[in-house]
C-alpha cells in the first residue's frame, strides 16, 4: 500500500503475473485467506472435536421432498437434506461425520454417501449419482483481530469462521459486503483530501461485534445438534419436532437465519444519538435498529423507495399529519437527501429517521435540522456532506 493506492500482484493459472493498482482491495478469499496473511492480520481459531460431511448429488429417488429443508435427528449424528434449485433431482446433505472413522475426501464416493444417508434417514436405495462436490472438515471457530489494514478490507470467511449451522456463514458474509460497499461509495463522494477513516472504522466496529455474538450462537447450536450425548439426543428427538412447529419458533427463525434481527452496535461512530432518540414511547425504533418496512404516503412499501447508495430521510406520520401533502411530489431533507413520508396507524408524534443504504437507522429525531447538525459535529462537515 502506497499513499492512496493499493498494488496487487495477481498470478494466473498459467503462471503469468499481473500488477493491478486500485484504491481499495476487499479480500473475500475464505477461511485461509491469503489476503489476511498478506496484511498481517491474525485469526486465532478454537478447534472443536466435531467434523461434518457436506455433499451435492443427484438421485432418482422420490424419498426426499423438494418443498423444504429436512432434518433427521439420530443419536449417531444429525443429517440435513436440502433440495437444490439448479436441478429437480439434485440435493445437498449436511451430516455429522461418523465418530472413530479416519476419513479423507477420497473416501467420499457415491457408495459412501448412499450408506451414510441410509444409516441416518432410514431411506434405502437412494442410488445417488453425479456426485459433483463432497467435502469433509473439522469445525473451528474464530474471528479476525481486525477487518482492515488501511485500504485493504476483509469480508466473509476471511474474517470469521464457524460451523455451517443455520447457513450463517453465507448470510453473514453477504451482510459484510452490504455493510461495506455503500461505505466505500460514501468515502468516494467525499472531497479529495477528506479523512474518511471514521467511515471505514465503523465497518469493523459493527461487523466484528456481531460476528462474535453469531459465533457464540453457532457454537452452542453446533454442540446441541451434533452431540452424541444420550441426554442431549433425547432432548433433540422430543423437543425440536414440537418446537419448530410453533408460531414463536417460525417467527424467530425467519428473523434469525437471514439475520434481520441484528442491530448496529452503539459504539459505531456513524450511529447518532439525538435527544430522546432511545425512547420507544415517542419513536418507532432506535438508532442502530433495522428499519421497519412501513407503508409510504403513495401506498407503496418503504424499502422499495429508499436509496441503496445514499442516506435517506423518513418522516414517520399518522394519516392525520399527511392530509396537506402531495402524493406525487418529491420532497428533500437536509443535505439534499430524499425525504419519504411513512404512514403508521399508531397515535405517535411525527418524527424523522435518518436511514442508511443498508436499511439501518442512523439517527432518530424530532427535528431533521438538529440531527443534521449533530452528524456534522460528530463526523465533520466534509464527511457528512458526502452522505
Amino acid at each position: 500500500q502506497d499513499g492512496d493506492m493499493v498494488e496487487v500482484t495477481v498470478t494466473s493459472p498459467d503462471g503469468k503475473e499481473e500488477k493491478i493498482k486500485s484504491r481499495y482491495v476487499i479480500g473475500c478469499d475464505g477461511g485461509r485467506s491469503p489476503t489476511r496473511d498478506a496484511i498481517n492480520i491474525c485469526m486465532e481459531r478454537q478447534k472443536s472435536d466435531m467434523s461434518v460431511i457436506v455433499a451435492d448429488f443427484k438421485t432418482k429417488s422420490a424419498a426426499f421432498s423438494r418443498e423444504g429443508f429436512q432434518v433427521y435427528l439420530r443419536r449417531m449424528g444429525l443429517m440435513g437434506v436440502i433440495p437444490l434449485v439448479t436441478c429437480p433431482r439434485k440435493f445437498r446433505i449436511f451430516a455429522k461425520a461418523p465418530e472413530g472413522e479416519d476419513l479423507d475426501k477420497t473416501m467420499l464416493n457415491e457408495k459412501y454417501i448412499d450408506d451414510l444417508i441410509g444409516s441416518r434417514t432410514g431411506v434405502k436405495d437412494i442410488s445417488c449419482y453425479d456426485l459433483t462436490w463432497a467435502t469433509y472438515f473439522k469445525i473451528s471457530f474464530g474471528v479476525a483481530d481486525a477487518y482492515r489494514s488501511r485500504r485493504v478490507f476483509l469480508a466473509g470467511d476471511a474474517c470469521h469462521v464457524h460451523s455451517p449451522a443455520g447457513g450463517q456463514g453465507m448470510n453473514y458474509g453477504i451482510h459484510d459486503a452490504i455493510n461495506l460497499i455503500w461505505k466505500l461509495a460514501w468515502a468516494k463522494r467525499c472531497k479529495e483530501g477528506t479523512d474518511v477513516n471514521v467511515i471505514f472504522d465503523s465497518y469493523q466496529l459493527e461487523r466484528q461485534t456481531n460476528a462474535r455474538g453469531m459465533i457464540r450462537a453457532t457454537r452452542f447450536a453446533t454442540y446441541f445438534m451434533l452431540s452424541t450425548n444420550w441426554f442431549l439426543s433425547k432432548i433433540r428427538e422430543l423437543f425440536i419436532p414440537f418446537f419448530i412447529t410453533t408460531r414463536y419458533a417460525k417467527s424467530a427463525l425467519a428473523q434469525a437465519v437471514p439475520m434481520l434481527n441484528l442491530r448496529c452496535h452503539d459504539s459505531s461512530p456513524i450511529i447518532f444519538k439525538g435527544r430522546n432518540s432511545g425512547s420507544f414511547v415517542s419513536f418507532i425504533c432506535r438508532p442502530g435498529d433495522r428499519l421497519p418496512n412501513l407503508n409510504t404516503l403513495g401506498g407503496s412499501r418503504l424499502y422499495e423507495n429508499l436509496s441503496r447508495w445514499r442516506h435517506s430521510w423518513v418522516a414517520v406520520c399518522t394519516k392525520e399529519n399527511l392530509v396537506t401533502l402531495d402524493r406525487d411530489r418529491r420532497y428533500d431533507g437536509p443535505g439534499g437527501l430524499q425525504l419519504i413520508y411513512a404512514v403508521v396507524e399508531d397515535n405517535v408524534k411525527q418524527h424523522f429517521l435518518l436511514v442508511r443504504p443498508d436499511l439501518y437507522v442512523a439517527g432518530v429525531c424530532e427535528s431533521m435540522e438538529e440531527l443534521w447538525d449533530t452528524v456534522g459535529q460528530s463526523l465533520g462537515e466534509a464527511v457528512r456532506d458526502g452522505m
